[in-house]
């Protein structure tokens, strides 16, 4: 079988400068953060060099989507609702007492911006645009999110449910991707979830506990984080399904017997005109 060597050899060079450049990132925020014993200014120093350096490289790949569109902002509001739900009724459950954290909590909001970004250029941007070829997202989406999955897994107090719940988020914001036409709104529903739950409510987020303006009076049992809670794994599974449905159009050009797009490499060359 014939491969157009030259397509793929151009995917692993970007692959090969994307590894490069987070090694410098790391090297980069390395130096920044030796001294620093506060986790919220590494994770916003980390967030804002790993962005700098690997924004242009993701800029460099080839991408069948767009990048920094806000189409639909009305569907992707409903979507981060369904996020919400489980939310909405612990507050209505236990309430909320005032926390003590000062203001704090407002600098912790703004820090966390800068991480769900670099999250959202590296996950959704550039892994995903990775292993998607053609026009087919479920392999990009799917790797991914598995990929994002992982990077929590060694969070504190990681749970299978958690891990579980975090691989659908991934599914989720990769298809806020495909929706909005890029990476700003999952941008901004990443960040919202974190600021919400670990900033306003004074539950941990993935294992991390940050200043809140409020705090639980009690817990339902989230050392994790509301990501382990398991009563949010069907409403995230109800969100994917909302999300196929509502970028249905992007798929009626293309073959559902191809389900990851990684397979067209062992179709024939005939077949593979427009990789």
């Amino acid at each position: 079988m014939r491969v157009k060597w030259k397509y793929f050899a151009c995917r692993a060079a970007t692959g090969l400068i994307a590894l490069a450049a987070i090694y410098t990132a790391h090297l980069a925020y390395g130096l920044f953060l030796d001294n620093t014993e506060s986790l919220i200014t590494h994770l916003a120093v980390a967030g804002l060099i790993s962005s700098v350096f690997l924004l242009p490289v993701w800029l460099l790949l080839p991408s069948i989507y767009p990048r920094f569109r806000t189409e639909k902002p009305v569907q992707v509001l409903l979507v981060f609702s369904i996020f919400l739900l489980p939310v909405i009724v612990r507050i209505s459950i236990t309430g909320l007492l005032p926390g003590n954290s000062g203001i704090q909590w407002l600098v912790c909001m703004c820090f966390l911006l800068p991480a769900a970004m670099m999250e959202e250029i590296m996950f959704r941007g550039f892994i995903q645009d990775f292993f998607t070829l053609r026009k087919y997202p479920l392999a990009g989406i799917f790797i991914s999110s598995l990929i994002f999955a992982n990077g929590h897994g060694g969070n504190p107090n990681a749970s299978l449910i958690g891990i579980v719940n975090i691989f659908l988020f991934g599914i989720n914001f990769g298809f806020l991707r495909i929706l909005s036409g890029g990476i700003v709104l999952p941008t901004v529903c990443h960040w919202l979830w974190n600021s919400i739950t670990a900033v306003i409510l004074g539950v941990p987020v993935s294992g991390i506990k940050l200043p809140s303006l409020f705090i639980p009076p009690m817990l339902m049992g989230e050392k994790f984080g509301p990501e382990e809670w398991p009563f949010l794994t069907p409403l995230l599974l109800l969100s994917i399904g909302f999300l196929v449905f509502s970028t249905r159009d992007s798929w009626k050009r293309r073959e559902y017997r191809n389900m990851f797009s990684f397979l067209y490499l062992f179709r024939n060359s005939e077949k593979r005109k427009d990789l």
